[in-house]
């Protein structure tokens, strides 16, 4: 009978086992897409590595050899996630590290000297453990491993200074059991311990991942310090109009990793506190990039690779953050120079969208407004036109009509070459000067002159012989100015120069180089024409520094080469934004950009006289969101507005289109707003 019951038991425990390994391989195929994120994750950590942005020797362990290189945006979007890790590590101290969601992290193979425990799924941690034996990162004679794959949670490895353990974060009550159980934090008044979390408790429904650390903070009450340190997906500041932040999250969601847990600043704070962290401080990445990292680790960078994706690099900066919580933390709390009254002091102003006729979408292109004010071209940029639906830079010349937004493709007659970030003037009523441009950050382009032979039809036309002609550059800016009969050139990237302001004589094509570097060196700016003789430079990226130039107008006299600059009262810092001057009003107006809070879906109306903000909207549709930056836009009247294209190569996440062509009428809007 003894042996009967004995064989009875071990039958049903081999069935609980069986059961219990099928519902574990149900929920993690459910799971499947979240895992798979620890992959994609790998090999883009791999890429960065290989690129030598950073030192890791053990990542190219857990990587197969054949792997793709990333594109440049995203090896800095993983540059700058393992800085930020390895800077706040360098400031907690601890003894131990519990890491969840751990994927192939290497921390425990470069930080020696802390012992970790890693939790994740099953599947990955049982991958994980088989290539930290085969490696030889830990010997199997050194440790206890079990590759059980169950539905509890599994302690697959176990060594003096790592243990991994297989499970679901879901199952908090079996995952601190475990620890107990096994003793893997010498629990007592001196030990300190930090639980970190990289881009894993964003894929919980918050009720879980609140479980979790509170069971986790609990079970540790007795160490001496208990820490909590995230690096993941943040809520930008305005970010229910945020269209970079809102194409981020429906792309986690149609890849099948939606993120359930997603907050802003404050919520993120008060879920901390709530569980029992007194001091929570958030850095995020744009604030880390620019206000952290050293000038000299930002220009090392910058010689690594190719790189010209700047509007989207920041945006996803502002997407992304570092949550440092404990309870005896002393921290300087980096990111409160960054609480702007921008965004809060707005009114909203919706507005309809008013198609255009035909497919347009477009971003990084150029255009300019006819003398006649009938007609706008837009030439280049990246995007795709009615002949195919392929991304790509366009060498399309398209005329607009600004008040019934039909669209024409015009013939060229001669090959352009696409190009992105380039400029186009009129110079006469049929003559039009295509300046600069870029195929690639490597292969900036040359001028081009182009002449009106038909209405929709245009030739390339020859220049006489150029003198001084400046080199080729990208993400300037050019003006003609009637009055001097000149055009003006300032600033913008190319190979050879850092700064520059050129002067040319549209008759002959001869150019001078002007000796004020008052303003430069700067790129991504904007340069607007005051009172024919006075030009108005703001805004821009730093060439040197690579970070938000100052947010003062510059106004450079024509006439005598003086330039004087004026501060506007919380005017914020812009790039990659629009500009215009509204003569008789003695008004500019600032569209879109990108400032250090991230994205500005916003529209300034600057008195120049009082010095003074004395409009403020954030713009704002019912039918879609939109990213205002690689845009254009041209001024129809002293209150309307048109934008065209705008958009960006969202990191992983694909590419956003503008929908359409936009307008604003903003007396209009005011008035709406007053009887509001």
């Amino acid at each position: 009978n003894q042996g009967l019951k004995s064989h009875v038991k071990l039958s049903k425990a081999i069935y609980n086992k069986s059961i219990a390994t099928q519902l574990n391989l149900i929920n993690e195929s459910i799971w499947e897409s979240v895992t798979n994120t620890n992959d994609w994750s790998s090999v883009s950590k791999c890429s960065m590595v290989k690129k030598e942005y950073v030192n890791d020797e053990y990542v190219g362990l857990f990587v197969d050899n054949h792997f793709k290189y990333r594109s440049p945006i995203i090896n800095r979007g993983y540059y700058l996630r393992f800085k930020s890790i390895e800077w706040a590590l360098d400031r907690i101290n601890c003894d131990y590290v519990i890491t969840l969601g751990a994927g192939f992290d290497t921390l425990p193979f470069r930080k020696k000297n802390l012992k970790f425990i890693e939790i994740d799924f099953n599947s990955v941690a049982l991958r994980k453990a088989e290539m930290i034996l085969k490696h030889k990162l830990i010997l199997l004679d050194e440790c206890k491993y079990s590759n059980e794959g169950l539905i509890e949670t599994n302690l697959i490895l176990q060594s003096p200074n790592y243990s991994l353990i297989g499970s679901d974060l879901r199952y908090n009550e079996a995952i601190v059991d475990i620890l107990e159980r096994n003793q893997l934090i010498d629990i007592n008044s001196e030990t300190k311990v930090l639980i970190f979390n990289e881009v894993s408790l964003c894929y919980l429904d918050q009720s879980d991942g609140d479980k979790l650390l509170t069971s986790l903070k609990n079970y540790l009450i007795y160490c001496k310090s208990i820490y909590y340190l995230s690096y993941e997906q943040l809520k930008s500041y305005d970010f229910d109009n945020d269209g970079f932040a809102l194409f981020m999250e429906k792309h986690f969601k149609s890849i099948g990793s939606t993120l359930r847990t997603l907050l802003t600043r404050e919520e993120q704070t008060q879920r901390l506190k709530s569980i029992g962290f007194r001091d929570v401080f958030i850095v995020d990445m744009l604030t880390f990039y620019w206000d952290i990292l050293s000038d000299f680790e930002r220009l090392r960078i910058n010689e690594i690779e190719a790189f010209d994706e700047f509007e989207e690099f920041h945006l996803l900066c502002s997407n992304y953050g570092l949550t440092i919580a404990g309870s005896d933390l002393i921290w300087k709390d980096e990111n409160s120079r960054r609480e702007e009254t921008l965004v809060n002091g707005c009114d909203l102003v919706s507005f309809k969208i008013k198609p255009a006729q035909l497919s347009f979408n477009i971003f990084s292109h150029a255009s300019c407004q006819t003398e006649d004010n009938q007609e706008i071209l837009i030439f280049g940029g990246f995007g795709c036109n009615a002949k195919t639906s392929r991304h790509k830079r366009l060498s399309d010349l398209i005329s607009l009509n600004p008040f019934s937004h039909s669209l024409h493709y015009c013939q060229i007659d001669g090959s352009i070459k696409g190009r992105s970030h380039s400029k186009i003037v009129q110079l006469t009523s049929d003559l039009f000067l295509i300046v600069g441009g870029r195929e690639s950050p490597k292969n900036p382009l040359s001028n081009i002159l182009i002449k009106k032979v038909d209405s929709h039809k245009f030739k390339l036309d020859e220049f006489p012989n150029k003198i001084n002609t400046p080199p080729p550059c990208w993400r300037h800016s050019i003006i003609y100015i009637p009055f001097s009969n000149q055009l003006v050139l300032t600033g913008g990237k190319s190979l050879f120069e850092k700064n520059f302001l050129y002067f040319c004589d549209p008759e002959s094509f001869n150019w001078y180089r002007s000796n004020i570097d008052d303003v430069f060196p700067r790129h991504s700016h904007s340069c607007i024409l005051k009172d024919q003789c006075t030009l108005i430079i703001f805004g821009g990226l730093d060439l040197i520094h690579d970070k938000l130039f100052d947010s003062k107008l510059y106004h450079i006299d024509l006439r005598t080469d003086r330039c004087i600059n004026q501060t506007i009262p919380n005017l914020p810092s812009l790039y990659s934004h629009t500009c215009h001057y509204v003569e008789g009003r003695d008004k500019v107006l600032i569209l879109g950009g990108i400032s250090n809070q991230g994205h500005s879906n916003n529209l300034l109306e600057i008195d120049l006289r009082n010095n003074q903000i004395t409009g403020k909207w954030k713009i704002v549709s019912q039918e879609s969101k939109f990213i205002i930056n690689s845009h254009t836009s041209h001024l129809l009247s002293p209150s309307s507005l048109i934008i065209i294209g705008g958009g960006g190569n969202c990191f992983s996440f694909g590419t956003y289109f503008n929908p359409s062509i936009i307008q604003i009428d903003i007396d209009q809007q005011t008035v709406d707003l007053k009887k509001k």
